[in-house]
C-alpha cells in the first residue's frame, strides 16, 4: 500500500519502492501483495514497472470491488480516499473491468492471486453466487491463479464457498495485538487446506517499540483514530511491548522480528504481508523468518490477555478488535 504514495505516504519516492521489490527477492520474498486502490492506481503501475522483465520471478496479488474512475459502473459509494469518491461492485461485469484495468497498470497477463478486497462492505443486490461465478470463469481463462477473500467473516468464507467459489487464500488483519481470526477463522482454513495472509503484522508500527506513549501525530497520520494509538490504550500497548523485549533478544533478534516470527509460528496456514516502503525496511521484515518456541508463545499469550484485561479495566473496548 505504501509505495502507492497517496495522502497517507505522501514523501514516497516511486524509484524507492521498486528499489525495495527488487531487495525483497534478493532476499527470497517473492510475493508482492497491491491493490487498485492504493495509491488510486498508482502502487499497481510501480509493481508493474519493478518486475518488468523479471514477470515469473514473482507472484503478483491484488484486487477487485473498488474503483474511482467509472461511477457510472458501481451501485454504491463506500468510501472516500485522498479526495476522490471511490464506488464498490460485486456484478460480474465491474469484476471484469477491474481485473482488466489491473492487468493492464501490472503490465501483465495473469495475476496469480485476486481477491475481493472487502465483500463486506458493498451492499448492492449481487448475488453471492454471480461473483463467485465471475472469479471462477476469471480462473478458467488463465487470467487468475487463485481465488482470496480479503477482509471476510466466518460467514462470509462460508457463503462463497456454499456458492461454488473454491477458496484459495484468505486476507486478514492479525498481529500479536489483534486476535479476531484465532478462535474461528484460522481453524476454519486449516481444516480447509486455505492459506491465510496476515496484514498490520506490525499493528501499524507499534509493535516495533519505536513509539512511545506521548507520540504525536502529524496531520494526515492515518493512525491517529485507529485501535490501540489512542493516549490510554496506547500506553498500555507500549508496555506491553516493551515486555517482549527480553523475548526478542533471547533469539538475538528485533522486536519487528519477533513480531513476525510470531505470526508465522502460530500456524502453517499463516503467511505474512509485511509492509515495507524502503530496502531497509523489508530488509527488517525478513529476519522474521524463524520459530518462535511454544514456552515463548504461550508466554505472549499471558501478556496478551494480561492487556486486555487492562484496557477492559478503562472501558475502551479495544481489547476486543472490530470484525
Amino acid at each position: 500500500m505504501g509505495i502507492g504514495g497517496g495522502h497517507h505516504y505522501p514523501d514516497q519516492d516511486d524509484d524507492e519502492g521498486i528499489a525495495t521489490i527488487h531487495r525483497a527477492r534478493e532476499l527470497g520474498i517473492n510475493l508482492i501483495d497491491t491493490a487498485p486502490v492504493y495509491g488510486l492506481g498508482h502502487s499497481e503501475e510501480v509493481v508493474g514497472r519493478a518486475i518488468k522483465g523479471h514477470r515469473d520471478d514473482y507472484v503478483i496479488s491484488t484486487k477487485a470491488t473498488f474503483t474511482w474512475d467509472r461511477p457510472q459502473d458501481r451501485l454504491r459509494l463506500a468510501f472516500q480516499r485522498d479526495g476522490v469518491d471511490i464506488y464498490a461492485s460485486l456484478r460480474p461485469d465491474s469484476l471484469r473491468r477491474d481485473l482488466d484495468d489491473s492487468l493492464r497498470r501490472l503490465g501483465t497477463d495473469r495475476i496469480d492471486i485476486y481477491y475481493l478486497h472487502n465483500p463486506r462492505r458493498q451492499t448492492d443486490d449481487t448475488p453471492v453466487a454471480d461473483s463467485a461465478g465471475a472469479l471462477n470463469e476469471f480462473k478458467r481463462e488463465g487470467k487468475i491463479r487463485a481465488v482470496g477473500l480479503s477482509n471476510v467473516t466466518l460467514e462470509e468464507i462460508e457463503d462463497y464457498q456454499r456458492n461454488g467459489l473454491q477458496v484459495d487464500i484468505v486476507q486478514r488483519r492479525y498481529s500479536i495485538l489483534d486476535r479476531y481470526v484465532e478462535p474461528e477463522i484460522l481453524p476454519k482454513l486449516e481444516r480447509d487446506g486455505i492459506s491465510f495472509h496476515a496484514y498490520s503484522p506490525l499493528e501499524r508500527g507499534l509493535l516495533t517499540g519505536g513509539f512511545g506513549g506521548g507520540y504525536q501525530f502529524a496531520d494526515n497520520d492515518h493512525r491517529a483514530n485507529q485501535a490501540w494509538w489512542q493516549p490510554e490504550e496506547r500506553s498500555l500497548a507500549v508496555a506491553f511491548v516493551d515486555s517482549l523485549r527480553p523475548v526478542a533478544q533471547s533469539y538475538g533478534k528485533t522486536l519487528t522480528e519477533l513480531a513476525i516470527a510470531f505470526l508465522l509460528s502460530r500456524s502453517p496456514a499463516v503467511h505474512v504481508l509485511a509492509g515495507a516502503r524502503r530496502p531497509q525496511q523489508i530488509e527488517l521484515d525478513a529476519g522474521g523468518q524463524f520459530e518462535v518456541s511454544a514456552a515463548d508463545l504461550s508466554s505472549i499469550d499471558e501478556r496478551f490477555a494480561a492487556l486486555q484485561e487492562q484496557v477492559a479495566a478503562i472501558g475502551s473496548g479495544t481489547s476486543k478488535q472490530p470484525a
